[in-house]
């Protein structure tokens, strides 16, 4: 039983869906390899979200896959202490599965108040439940952080009471939205591991489409080497410096004109405007497509400036 911490927007549902796309056809998961199994994944938060993923999953896969692929779903947002019976049901029909991911720990708690101690051991024991019908699979639960997480206190709400019953807690952080890292803190029992990073993948797969026939785009994890993560962080940081200085030039501008000024893509563009906003260094100034520049981001690029300049050669003398 595995708790997966992570904040809104980093990937948290990206990335537990890749790890049900490699066990269900047993590809490869980052760099490791994987046995094929049966995985059920209760989508509670967002079943629509989830439902565009897999649009865009089923794209990228081939045939053989699509034929063979053991991913069932179930949309719901019952106490989970209601919806167990189901989920044994589910196993007696389909046959034993190898691995549930619940997704999110608060979609299907059942107290009122998901910070208590005792509500949220309670609730871990309940999930430890499912680890136990037949097939023992494995239980993967994505879970928000505790307020005002940061990269190294990615522990999930509950308290202590929580982290104390589950196995381990996987950890999920994006510095840029574009990429995002896959680690571990608090508490795992047995070996480590090295973080695995992923690509924040936008896709417009043909199929998905809205009402009106128009492509939706929606995000899918692909594991990318480190190396390659390190030059995406750093394409990144600097394109957010690039977006800054637009916003100073441009305080008024559509984000497709932005994107073409800078030489980017929609969904880049999009990307940048949202971290420099998690980073509170932009802002919407109130001027319908305005953005501009918070005191921390006008600090930011000036300083920047000043480091550009101090760089410029200068005459030297004995």
């Amino acid at each position: 039983l595995m708790s997966m911490t992570g904040p809104t927007g980093h990937g948290k549902s990206a990335v537990a869906l890749e790890m049900n796309r490699a066990v269900a056809t047993g590809a490869q998961f980052g760099p490791f390899g994987v046995t094929r199994g049966r995985c059920l994944y209760l989508a509670g938060e967002n079943p629509d979200d989830v439902r565009a993923r897999c649009v865009a999953m089923r794209e990228g896969m081939s045939e053989a896959d699509l034929q063979a692929i053991q991913l069932h779903f179930l949309p719901a947002t019952f106490p989970m202490e209601e919806l167990i019976d189901r989920v044994i049901g589910m196993a007696n029909a389909v046959g034993p599965f190898d691995m549930i991911t619940v997704d999110t720990m608060a979609a299907f708690f059942g107290g009122d108040d998901d910070n208590h101690n005792v509500q949220a051991g309670h609730y871990a024991r309940v999930l430890r439940r499912l680890t136990e019908i037949e097939g023992h699979p494995a239980v993967i639960v994505p879970a928000h952080p505790v307020k005002a997480a940061s990269k190294f206190t990615l522990l999930p709400r509950g308290g202590g009471a929580f982290l104390n019953e589950v196995d381990g807690n996987l950890t999920i952080w994006s510095d840029d939205l574009v990429t995002t890292t896959l680690s571990h803190a608090g508490k795992l029992r047995g070996p480590g591991f090295a973080p695995i990073s992923f690509e924040l993948k936008v896709s417009t797969p043909a199929a998905l489409v809205d009402v009106n026939g128009r492509q939706m785009p929606t995000v899918l994890a692909r594991h990318v080497p480190e190396e390659q993560a390190l030059i995406n962080r750093l394409e990144a940081v600097s394109f957010e410096d690039l977006l800054m200085r637009d916003i100073r030039l441009h305080d008024v501008s559509p984000i497709r004109d932005r994107a073409e000024r800078l030489g980017a893509s929609k969904s880049a563009m999009h990307r940048a405007v949202i971290s420099c906003k998690n980073q509170e260094l932009i802002r919407d100034n109130g001027r319908g497509l305005g953005l501009e520049l918070t005191p921390k981001g006008k600090r930011e690029l000036d300083g920047k400036a000043a480091g550009d300049q101090g760089h410029q050669p200068v005459e030297s003398f004995d």
